[in-house]
């Protein structure tokens, strides 16, 4: 009977024992005893004795704590914790990794509109204006037509007088009658068609003399006018003419206003009284060659200017490139015996913030020092760059006159810079149109498509 009792005390006391232990071990925990250890240490094998000494002795963690595992025993709460924190770290890394590149294409979207924005108000304001301008015409119109509206008969009767004593005027007969090439402009024309190849390999000398790559580095918009001066043909002979340059950024995709642009310049043409040299059109590339002529007022004369202008257009993979050259003279003397020979370079440039997922090196153009568009994505702005040169010059080899003062030459300068106007607000108007054309398709459509304009 008494060694029963003793056998049930020594039970009860080992679980009491394992149930200390147990708090003992519970009490100890702490989160970083989940961090896997960092030395490379292995633990000692166990010996191999049996001696009774070593067989007593309890397997002891490094943290001097008795081991699950020598003991036999798994703590499940502390398994599901390891997990978890194990996976918390990896989605931890992987969330750092993802907002590095979100920060990364956030500041680049960043750079991207810090540029286009001043385009956009530019757009903006000269919208506003227009708008403005229609709506106040409008208003005088209407005021007009109220007016005047019991005087109809008399004003169409005028009207019928006007226009008989308008057809008999000798000006209006100059003026009407067909533009048509002869021997002599058809040789002019053949002879530019052949310097535009040449003209086109100055782009990169031209450009870099009217500082027009330093400022396409530095995004630096404006307007020039210098008169320069550079040896004639001879060699010998200084001649002076006068340089027109600018820089601008619009918020438009590259290969859209590229193409916008040609069939305006071919528009505008087409809009004047004038006659296409067809053969030019089978000497490769986009060429157009015409004759034009122009009816202008000069200190109350009136004056007509006969052109004769080829336009080629050079498609590459990152650019655009336009090359002219033009000849204007007075038909009939009126304004000055000297006659304008004007070459100009346009240069269209894909402008486009680097994307994020490809390098962000700049790759030289074989011809100018400018980025290629391998290393943009196909979104972004377009750069232009554009340089005009006007020269002087007079028959029979006399001096030529300057171009800050002859007549001619400040004539055919105003005339350009209004055609060049009129010329973009009608690349600007298809544009926009395209823009909200395409926005209208996304909105209807179940896949939306990217929009031509940048926001």
């Amino acid at each position: 009977m008494p060694l029963v009792t003793a056998d049930i005390s020594h039970e009860d006391v080992s679980e009491a024992l394992l149930l200390a232990e147990t708090e003992r071990l519970l009490s100890c925990l702490e989160p970083t005893a989940f961090v896997p250890p960092t030395t490379d240490a292995t633990p000692a094998p166990q010996s191999a004795s049996t001696s009774p000494q070593s067989n007593s002795e309890k397997p002891v963690s490094r943290r001097g704590r008795r081991s699950w595992k020598a003991s036999g025993m798994r703590n499940p709460s502390r398994d599901r914790l390891m997990v978890e924190l194990s996976t918390l770290r990896e989605q931890a890394s992987t969330l750092e990794a993802e907002l590095v590149l979100a920060r990364r294409h956030r500041h680049a979207l960043e750079q991207s509109n810090l540029l286009l924005m001043p385009a956009w108000g530019r757009i903006a304001k000269r919208q506003l204006r227009a708008r403005q301008k229609a709506e106040d015409e409008n208003k005088r119109l209407k005021t007009m037509v109220e007016t005047q509206r019991m005087f109809v008969r008399q004003l169409q009767h005028t009207w019928h007088q006007w226009q008989a004593m308008a057809s008999g005027s000798p000006y209006s007969q100059m003026f009407s009658k067909t533009v048509c090439l002869n021997a002599n402009d058809i040789a002019i024309l053949e002879m530019l068609v052949s310097e535009l190849d040449v003209e086109y390999m100055r782009l990169d000398h031209v450009f870099r003399d009217a500082g027009l790559v330093r400022k396409k580095a530095e995004y630096e918009e404006g307007s020039n006018c210098v008169v320069k001066t550079r040896l004639g043909v001879n060699g010998r002979t200084p001649t002076s003419f006068l340089e027109l340059s600018e820089i601008e950024v619009d918020p438009f995709e590259f290969q859209l206003f590229s193409r916008i642009t040609w069939e305006c310049v071919v528009m505008k043409s087409a809009q004047r009284n004038c006659v296409s040299y067809e053969d030019v059109k089978n000497q490769g590339h986009e060429t157009h060659a015409t004759k034009y002529r122009e009816r202008h007022e000069h200190n109350g004369k009136v004056v007509f200017l006969d052109t004769l202008t080829v336009d080629r257009r050079y498609i590459e993979n990152d650019r655009t490139t336009h090359v002219w050259r033009k000849i204007t003279r007075d038909e009939n003397n009126v304004v000055s015996n000297s006659f304008i020979v004007e070459t100009g370079w346009i240069m269209l440039q894909n402008l486009a913030y680097p994307s994020s997922s490809s390098p962000t090196s700049v790759v030289s153009s074989s011809t100018t020092d400018l980025p290629t568009r391998s290393s943009y994505d196909s979104e972004g702005g377009t750069l232009t760059l554009t340089c005009v040169h006007v020269e002087p010059h007079v028959p029979h080899d006399a001096p030529p006159p300057l171009p800050d003062s002859d007549p001619l030459t400040q004539l055919v300068v105003t005339t350009f810079k209004d055609e060049f106007d009129e010329v973009n607000d009608m690349i600007e108007n298809l544009l926009l149109d395209e823009a909200i054309a395409a926005q209208q398709d996304a909105m209807g459509s179940s896949n939306p498509t990217r929009l031509t304009a940048v926001v």
